[in-house]
């Protein structure tokens, strides 16, 4: 039995074609989209990956400082000055303590003379404000009276807004945060 192939099973294994023209074109044009895709997208997580790390060390910044400045002006005598962007107090022991706004460096700092401490407290600082207040709260209300002056006040109004700026300089993230005090003695 002899067995001839069917011509259409035949296959030829002479010339190979290369891409055509069209083909060629369809694929840069695909392989272009696919990579400015990544572009952007990396561009915009680089951003938001910024601009999150920028809000968490806001969120750091504040509470450290709410928190130190809670501790030391509970443990206070007293307040024996204040304005609007400086307190001082005379702790217990006769030291000085004092916060202070240097409103054109954008930073709060700090002086402990009883520990011995001192420093930045915030940074980037554009706003910062003192309130001081009674401790006799105001009828229908939960707020205090204020205080006409520091022998009298007996809680502290805190109120700052401070920013972070990303890699192109452009401010991205913005906290603005408020705290009361009471003083214990």
């Amino acid at each position: 039995m002899n067995f001839v192939p069917k011509p259409s099973l035949i296959r030829s294994h002479g010339v190979q074609q290369a891409f055509t023209l069209m083909e060629l074109l369809i694929a840069a044009t695909i392989s272009v989209f696919l990579l400015g895709t990544i572009i952007v997208s990396f561009v915009v997580m680089s951003r938001s990956f910024n601009a999150l790390a920028n809000y968490t060390d806001l969120d750091k910044q504040s509470r450290n400082t709410f928190d130190l400045m809670a501790r030391d002006i509970r443990q206070t005598g007293h307040l024996t000055n204040w304005t609007s962007t400086n307190l001082a107090f005379t702790n217990l022991d006769g030291g000085v303590l004092s916060y202070t706004y240097q409103a054109s460096a954008k930073i709060l700092t700090y002086t402990n003379g009883s520990l011995g401490q001192s420093g930045v407290l915030l940074s980037n600082c554009t706003s910062l404000t003192f309130s001081i207040f009674q401790r006799t709260p105001t009828n229908g209300s939960f707020s205090f009276y204020t205080a006409s002056n520091a022998v009298s006040a007996k809680g502290i109004l805190i109120n700052f807004s401070c920013l972070r700026t990303n890699y192109l300089g452009l401010t991205d993230s913005e906290a603005t945060e408020t705290a009361t005090i009471v003083m214990r003695n």
